[in-house]
């Protein structure tokens, strides 16, 4: 299973869309983390994000890693398309990513995300969430857990609104 986990994360890493999921929260080591607060650092988070610029997240998490003496904690801006209907769905795709290492134990961290908006994967519009995973390193050549599901912290994004030239 974990040889599973580990080869639909790398696809997911390179931008193919996966289908797979794991919910918030704890994973059967143990291992959690859970979102505390979003604040938007590129602007106010509203209730819809307008594409045509990165926009950064700041994020308060809370953990708790025993599964291993150490590891890379990785957030992720998850992008899903307006057919979705929100943040959820099998269909969806990572759009910028960044971690820090973190040690055994319990603790806050305070992590940026940033949602590649000049670029995004659905250019029509959709949705943003973010999703946590614990891996042995930025390269992921272990992967410990995979936290996705936070619903709750999900935003609508739009396209850039064109400029009428006369």
């Amino acid at each position: 299973m974990q040889r599973i986990v580990r080869f639909l994360f790398r696809l997911s890493l390179s931008g193919l869309v996966v289908l797979f999921c794991v919910s918030r929260g704890g994973s059967q080591n143990g291992d959690s983390v859970d979102i505390e607060s979003v604040v938007g650092k590129t602007a106010p988070l509203a209730n819809t994000i307008i594409a045509g610029q990165p926009f950064v997240f700041e994020v308060q998490v809370r953990y708790a890693l025993v599964s291993a003496n150490n590891a890379y904690l990785q957030i992720a801006a998850e992008e899903y398309p307006k057919s979705a209907g929100g943040c959820k769905g099998d269909v969806h795709e990572t759009n910028g990513q960044r971690g820090k290492m973190i040690p055994q134990g319990t603790g806050r961290a305070s992590m940026t995300a940033t949602w590649q908006g000049d670029h995004p994967v659905y250019a029509g519009g959709g949705y943003i969430t973010l999703w946590f995973a614990y891996a042995d390193s930025p390269q992921f050549h272990h992967l410990y857990a995979v936290f996705r599901g936070f619903t709750q912290y999900c935003y609508a994004f739009v396209p850039l609104p064109r400029q009428r030239i006369d």
